[in-house]
């Protein structure tokens, strides 16, 4: 299995919970150094996530023609590939330093607070 991320300013390892929420936030701040790195999502996961979607639309497609009576054990079946995939997402997350504001933006006077 591959390991959750790290900050890439001091290190510290991030839980399961925090890189699970990581994956829709593009901004990470951690709780240690209190700096703020960027948060992104490997490339894989979308080639996994289709397969996902596809795997799910082979099973609800056997259950059509194969489950003639109406049980909740389709509607299982076809879940348990979205499960799984929700709890492997938070290994997909990678967290980039983000240099400071000064170095990205050294002449953009609107950024200077009053």
């Amino acid at each position: 299995m591959k390991k959750l991320p790290n900050c890439p300013h001091c290190g510290q390892k991030i839980t399961y919970l925090e890189a699970w929420s990581l994956r829709k936030k593009s901004e990470h701040v951690c709780q240690s150094c209190e700096r703020v790195s960027s948060a992104s999502l490997k490339p894989a996961i979308y080639k996994i996530a289709t397969g996902t979607i596809c795997i799910s639309f082979v099973i609800s497609f056997i259950a059509l023609i194969f489950v003639r009576n109406c049980t909740a054990w389709p509607i299982f079946f076809v879940a348990v590939p979205f499960i799984l995939f929700y709890l492997i997402a938070p290994f997909f997350v990678t967290i980039e330093g983000a240099e400071a504001d000064e170095e990205l933006y050294p002449n953009d006077s609107s950024r200077i607070l009053n």
